[in-house]
């Protein structure tokens, strides 16, 4: 797995490229996941011709850095921008979209938004860009629960067992609970995103589930509302893994035909 040196250390990155292709996708993934959930995705989106780059964040799969420790979104932006260049240097016919899910959707409007990164299109999964009063996650940290106590079951974010099966199986993918410092850092993005959502104005796409629970689909919903360019697509009974639920085919198809019609 190539690598290049990040803000906060070394960062693993990694890429799928088909014969000709004809769009480049960068991937940005989850708090605790890494690159190699996404191998289903990548497949999907070679066999449709484009190519992905991604990387693990800091603190992150093989990434170095205290596990899933973030200070600031900064340093996450910062190795995102660095591989975009990588990535588009690589490619530099081809045209440039964006796809992030949950923690990585929020990476991709600042880095629209704030950095000003051309993208032509964005795609963000599972997203929580407009908090909501309803978020499970919102309601156990009013008990007063200590975050890093937080723990959800794989199968309480996606239907599909052996996805599930293979999250609790894999040592690269964050089992515990949030870091404080993680929240906080999250919540200041959140303030962040608020301040440019309504100058995002390429094409973006929202795919959510419906029974999201950590970031409930109301808010995905009224973030296209607030993008001048956005549109929601939400999937029944899915959760919030909406790139690896029971369904993910007919998701990966609705991404590619956004991405194709965009780009």
């Amino acid at each position: 797995m190539p690598e290049f040196a990040g803000t906060a250390g070394t960062v693993h990155h990694r890429s799928w490229v088909p014969a000709d292709p004809r769009v480049l996708v960068v991937l940005l993934h989850g708090l605790g996941e890494h690159v190699g959930l996404y191998e289903p995705f990548a497949a999907a989106l070679n066999d449709a011709g484009i190519a992905v780059w991604a990387l693990d964040h800091a603190g992150h799969g093989r990434s170095d850095g205290v596990r899933v420790l973030i200070n600031s979104v900064d340093t996450l932006l910062d190795d995102a921008g660095t591989l975009i260049d990588l990535a588009r240097a690589a490619h530099p016919e081809l045209p440039f979209v964006l796809i992030g899910h949950s923690l990585g959707s929020t990476l991709t409007v600042l880095l629209v938004g704030e950095r000003k990164v051309p993208a032509s299109a964005l795609v963000l999964a599972g997203s929580s860009l407009v908090p909501s009063g309803e978020s499970a996650l919102v309601a156990l940290l009013a008990t007063g629960i200590d975050p890093m106590d937080i723990r959800k079951d794989p199968s309480e974010m996606t239907r599909n067992e052996a996805y599930a099966q293979q999250i609790r199986d894999d040592p690269l993918t964050w089992q515990g609970g949030i870091r404080l410092e993680t929240l906080q850092a999250l919540g200041t993005a959140a303030g962040r995103v608020a301040a440019v959502i309504e100058s995002v104005t390429v094409p973006t796409l929202l795919v959510h589930g419906a029974e999201d629970d950590l970031a409930p689909a109301a808010g995905a919903e009224r973030a296209a509302e607030l993008l001048p360019n956005g549109k929601a697509v939400i999937f029944p009974n899915d959760l919030h893994n909406i790139l690896n639920e029971i369904d993910r085919d007919e998701v990966y198809r609705v991404v590619i035909e956004f991405v194709r019609t965009v780009s």
